[in-house]
């Protein structure tokens, strides 16, 4: 089973974990975080505009708006 500790990688490798494997639950058991500890990520996340968080009447539904990454070392 495909796991990472970090959340922005599981929105990004979603797809490619559900064709591999079985759909999860949830974020919380595709990154193998507690919930609270995944939120507070998110939410970080989201301030940084790396991820859109829609508010849903079961829960919160995050969507990835970055998904490639250029890093400059200078």
């Amino acid at each position: 089973m495909y796991k990472t500790g970090c959340p922005c990688a599981a929105l990004i490798n979603y797809r490619a974990y559900v064709s591999r494997d079985r759909r999860p639950k949830s974020l919380a058991e595709l990154t193998g975080r507690q919930v609270p500890n995944l939120l507070r990520s998110l939410r970080m996340m989201e301030g940084y505009g790396l991820v859109a968080l829609k508010r849903h009447v079961r829960g919160v539904e995050p969507v990835a708006l970055a998904t490639e990454f250029t890093i400059l070392l200078g």
